[in-house]
């Protein structure tokens, strides 16, 4: 399968909601309803989102991981040696 472009996304979202509004809503469809635009813009501020969570997870991994090695180092010194 093809990848979508933003656009193509963008366009079939905002198809998929205007239809729901349609269909939950009929009387105030045309007041709820999206446009491509619009819908191109909060699709590409959840990527945005979703990269900003990414990259804290990727810190906090590292950071947890620093945490974990020196705690470790602690452990070694002031724990003797298992003998056996």
């Amino acid at each position: 399968m093809a990848k979508l472009t933003i656009e193509q996304i963008a366009q079939r979202a905002a198809k998929k909601k205007n239809k729901k509004i349609a269909q939950r809503y009929p009387m105030f469809a045309d007041v709820f309803a999206t446009t491509p635009e619009a819908e191109k813009e909060r699709i590409e501020k959840q990527h945005r989102q979703g990269e900003r969570w990414v990259t804290r997870m990727r810190e906090n991994s590292r950071r947890m991981w620093q945490k974990g090695m020196a705690l470790r180092d602690v452990a070694r010194d002031v724990l003797p040696m298992e003998r056996g």
